[in-house]
């Protein structure tokens, strides 16, 4: 990453090496937001401006190439989306481990803080792989309210 001067004494990051002009510059901000589903906060940082800056980059970029204004919501729900998928294979790449910690006792609540996960996605993961007998078992010898939920 390269730095810019603005004035004596300061330097913000400037953008990705390899980008160097305006068009370019906005195409790097659109696939940063929609193939990575980065925050327009997350952009702005790397590129040294602020988010509605970035908004601004982005949408005038999507104006240029369709001839149509943007969809003002449909970047923000399609960088969601993005960020949902990665988190739920995240959370599928770590199917035996927390298959095993619940397994061993551990309530869902507990392996998702383990692994930096929601809770919601644990029990999916749970929900999805773990086999009825063993939650009914865990229910009633552990008392375990997580399986009620992951069942239920």
């Amino acid at each position: 990453m390269t730095v810019k001067q603005r004035g004596p004494g300061t330097s913000v990051p400037g953008p990705p090496s390899g980008v160097v002009g305006s068009r370019e510059r906005a195409r790097e901000m659109l696939r940063l937001r929609t193939e990575q589903g980065l925050t327009l906060a997350a952009i702005g940082a790397r590129f040294g401006v602020g988010r509605e800056r970035v908004r601004q980059i982005i949408n005038r970029h999507l104006y240029k190439t369709t001839g149509k204004p943007p969809d003002p919501g449909a970047l923000s729900r399609h960088a969601a989306q993005t960020r949902r998928a990665a988190t739920v294979a995240r959370a599928q790449a770590h199917t035996a481990d927390l298959l095993a910690g619940w397994r061993n006792g551990a309530k869902a609540q507990q392996l998702a803080e383990v692994y930096g996960l929601p809770k919601r996605c644990v029990q999916d993961v749970l929900r999805e792989h773990a086999n009825t007998e063993e939650s009914a078992t865990r229910s009633v010898t552990v008392g375990d309210p997580d399986v009620r939920e992951i069942n239920g």
